[in-house]
């Protein structure tokens, strides 16, 4: 094990439970890939721009999961390649 490698730990750190490490995507989409994620899907060949201003419009105002606006990002990175 790895806590084995590090050698004196206290038993409070050793014996802890688990705890699962979550990517801020919701920090990130809001924040320095914004303007990424505006340029790509303002600019979309695939969706319909109404739709995806107001989809932007929704998560701006927390009314919607950063994982929708995650998903049409990557859907249209993978589509737009694939044309």
């Amino acid at each position: 094990l790895l806590v084995d490698a590090v050698g004196n730990l206290p038993e409070a750190v050793y014996n802890r439970p688990k705890t699962p490490f979550i990517l801020p995507f919701n920090l990130w989409l809001r924040g320095s890939l914004k303007p990424i994620l505006e340029k790509e899907l303002l600019k979309s060949r695939i969706f319909n721009y109404k739709y995806i201003r107001k989809s932007l419009n929704e998560f701006y105002a927390y009314k919607l999961s950063w994982s929708r606006i995650w998903g049409l990002f990557v859907l249209n990175r993978f589509i737009g390649e694939n044309l």
